[in-house]
């Protein structure tokens, strides 16, 4: 049962919370990309477009889940190096943030005016008007998707400026309203035949995490110039892409983020973060190294720094120079094999149709140039000086771990070699390289951007089985005061990782919050071999989950909280759909003592169908001779969500099952909840059961559970504090509709009033 705390991320950069914004002005021919065409204006040469952003509303992110309620995890690192202060402030900041942004609807309209464009004394500048980016019309369908998705509240601009060799290179900016407060300035780049726009769902969640997003195309990529004639994804020399870097950096620092901060003076006192994808981290480890920049933490992902020498690789090595002098632009080095990108065959065939990448072999001079950059760094003894500025950086890396377009071998590798003090690598689990678009991408943004100051465990503890179970532990800083600890149990088919957001929002509200994932569910361990979503008995979620509880009150709780703290505030169940029932067993166990309960979408019974009273006629023997028999109806997902991007990420999610319940399954379920149904103690006044308040929440549309039983079993049970909370219009998963904030604050008022502030000092 081995515990390992998640460190919070010190850094060397200052904690900052910054009045900034963004008017996304675009100077001569830059080019701001409307969603309705016919919206936009013909620009003519020393003019521009502007794109006037909703100044009213202010920016979320969607999730928590960078997925609506999934998406958190490589903001995590960022948010707890450049927080924003601990306060009821900020927690009231980050809930208006929030509703802003949960109500937005897609596709967006921007409409666009002219303005004057200002001379550059930089040589990097704005391109004229024929320097258009490329149009949204001609994106692929997932690029089209993720920028249709850009709520109208965040400030955007696209545009082109020209690099010292006088080729036209496509930046973006997105940035949250100029009325919210920023972290820190994030600078991303892309891979190899990839380019910056496959990335916007990435920038939305950084946005809404209050960080302001730049990017730009590599030369030859996306929407920038070829350095030669028709080659894509080619350089001459791989300097050229480190200069582009610095050119650019230095051209958005004068001319881009200033008119996106409402005091530009602020600028000097923003952390720069350099964030790059596979072949953008070869890049900018080098830019970072030639100290033109400062920057303020580097974050590589799934990092090509290196290459396992194959016989192919040395053979080709040996003849590269001679190769890329005679014939620079064959396409004869093995480049990236598609199939290993994403596990998401939709995003693969994306890739393979999207007019702005290049999939095919690497051409000679690119394949030299980037193994020569390749063993530079590994010459550098730069990052293994630990007096050095790099060293001074907090690093993280994060790679899928069947990643078999970079090498994770060599990126282990390099992280074991540099001597940052702040680092860490973090491995995801049967992920391929392309760890933003992943199915179950979530978990990677979700270790990017849990809440910035929170403390957080992650790890497993054995049952009396011998099964391992995977948990979480969340809480406020250390020393601050507490109202209650949080117990939340998930649903049938789920994690509890998937909750994050919800998680988040009650640490801030003063909170402590523990979880697991069930047997069988999420990351752990099967009780029957490689069957999800089943047990031989419903009392084994019953026992886990008491088990759990003072697992956590020994072994977790006191190292977060303090242990006089551990045993003092009271215990909240609180649970979703299947969670509720394993609950009202856990409850009724008496096990542990509950100062309250809320239940989401309670599972307490089920509308006997003719379907469903036969199969409770035939389910003994069902349950016995054919156990992991999937035959029992299962969740209609079509009910699930009104969030079709919800859906569609459960869908994708390796992590959840899905499809019908077994045979055992469906009749343990159903003797649990007539267990419920005849167990007196619920009815009667004066027992432990009915002192305790208790909080019903249902969609008014729920059709996965029985909103009819669930106000049948509320109006049986004999709490005197009690309450049923129907939010109209809204589905199983209230949590993940597009009005969670609503519910999220329902919660937590509920919640506060009830449990007051606990100061221990």
């Amino acid at each position: 049962q081995s515990h390992q705390v998640v460190p919070s991320m010190k850094g060397s950069a200052p904690s900052l919370r910054l009045n900034s914004g963004f008017d996304p002005t675009l100077a001569d021919g830059g080019c701001v990309l409307p969603l309705a065409t016919d919206e936009r204006n013909n620009a003519t040469s020393g003019s521009a477009f502007l794109a006037q952003s909703d100044r009213k509303a202010r920016l979320w992110r969607s999730a928590s889940q960078i997925k609506r309620t999934s998406k958190r995890r490589t903001m995590d690192r960022l948010c707890s190096r450049f927080g924003t202060g601990w306060s009821e402030r900020q927690a009231q900041a980050r809930d208006d943030v929030a509703g802003s942004r949960d109500n937005q609807l897609p596709a967006p309209h921007i409409p666009i005016c002219l303005l004057q464009t200002t001379s550059i004394a930089s040589h990097a500048r704005m391109t004229s008007a024929q320097a258009a980016a490329p149009a949204v019309s001609d994106l692929s369908p997932l690029c089209i998707k993720h920028f249709n998705e850009l709520p109208s509240t965040l400030q955007h601009r696209e545009g082109k400026f020209k690099n010292a060799r006088d080729q036209q290179l496509f930046y973006s900016a997105l940035f949250p309203p100029k009325d919210q407060a920023l972290r820190g300035i994030v600078f991303f780049l892309h891979g190899i035949g990839d380019h910056s726009r496959r990335y916007y769902h990435l920038f939305n969640e950084l946005v809404g995490n209050s960080f302001g997003v730049i990017s730009y195309d590599l030369v030859s990529h996306g929407g920038s110039d070829n350095d030669h004639h028709e080659t894509r994804a080619h350089a001459r020399k791989f300097r050229y892409f480190v200069h582009d870097t610095n050119e650019f950096l230095t051209f958005a620092k004068k001319d881009v983020i200033p008119d996106m901060l409402s005091s530009p003076s602020k600028q000097a006192e923003l952390p720069l973060v350099f964030m790059g994808m596979s072949f953008g981290t070869l890049v900018g480890l080098h830019t970072i190294l030639s100290n033109e920049h400062k920057f303020s933490a580097i974050i590589l992902s799934a990092p090509a720094i290196c290459v396992e020498f194959t016989p192919m690789l040395r053979l080709q090595r040996m003849f590269s120079l001679p190769m890329s002098l005679l014939a620079p632009t064959a396409r004869i080095v093995p480049g990236v094999n598609a199939q290993w990108l994403s596990r998401n065959p939709l995003y693969a065939e994306d890739f393979a149709e999207d007019p702005l990448t290049e999939n095919g072999h690497v051409t000679v001079r690119m394949g030299a140039q980037s193994l020569r950059a390749m063993l530079k760094l590994r010459k550098d003894t730069t990052v293994e000086d630990k007096h050095s500025s790099f060293c001074g950086l907090p690093i993280l890396f994060l790679m899928g771990t069947h990643d078999k377009v970079t090498s994770l071998p060599s990126a282990k590798a390099f992280y074991e070699r540099i001597a940052n003090s702040d680092k860490e690598f973090k491995e995801f689990e049967g992920f391929y390289h392309c760890i933003f678009d992943e199915p179950g991408h979530e978990q990677v943004l979700e270790h990017t951007y849990v809440s910035p100051e929170l403390q957080k465990v992650e790890d497993k503890f054995k049952n009396s089985r011998g099964q391992s179970l995977f948990y979480s532990a969340l809480a406020p800083p250390p020393n601050t005061p507490l109202r209650a600890i949080v117990f939340f149990l998930h649903g049938i088919d789920e994690y509890h990782s998937r909750y994050y957001h919800m998680f988040e929002r009650l640490c801030f509200s003063g909170f402590a919050v523990i979880a697991y994932d069930m047997l069988s569910h999420g990351h752990s361990s099967n009780d029957t071999h490689n069957i999800r979503a089943h047990a031989r008995k419903f009392q084994f979620f019953v026992d886990d989950t008491n088990e759990f509880l003072t697992f956590a009150k020994q072994d977790v709780l006191p190292k977060m909280i303090g242990s006089e703290y551990s045993t003092s505030l009271p215990l909240v169940y609180s649970a979703m759909s299947y969670g509720t029932l394993v609950g009202l067993h856990v409850v009724l166990s008496k096990v542990h003592q509950f100062a309250a309960m809320v239940l989401v979408g309670p599972a307490v019974s089920v509308e006997m169908t003719l379907v469903l009273h036969i199969q409770k006629f035939f389910s003994k023997p069902l349950s016995y001779f054919f156990p992991t028999a999937r035959i029992v109806p299962g969740v209609n997902r079509d009910w699930i969500c009104r969030d079709p991007r919800y859906n569609e990420d459960f869908e994708a999610d390796p992590l959840t099952a899905g499809g019908n319940m077994t045979a055992r399954m469906g009749e343990q379920s159903l003797g649990a909840m007539i267990a419920i149904r005849d167990n007196k103690s619920v009815e009667d006044p004066s027992s432990a059961f009915c002192r305790i308040p208790i909080v019903f929440m249902m969609g008014s549309e729920d059709r996965v559970t029985s909103l009819p039983l669930a106000k049948q079993f509320y109006r049986r049970i004999a709490n005197s504090d009690k309450e049923f909370k129907e939010f109209d219009g809204l589905f199983h998963c209230v949590f993940d509709e597009p009005e969670r904030k609503e519910v999220l604050q329902f919660l937590v008022d509920w919640l506060t009033v009830r449990f007051p502030v606990r100061d221990l000092q």
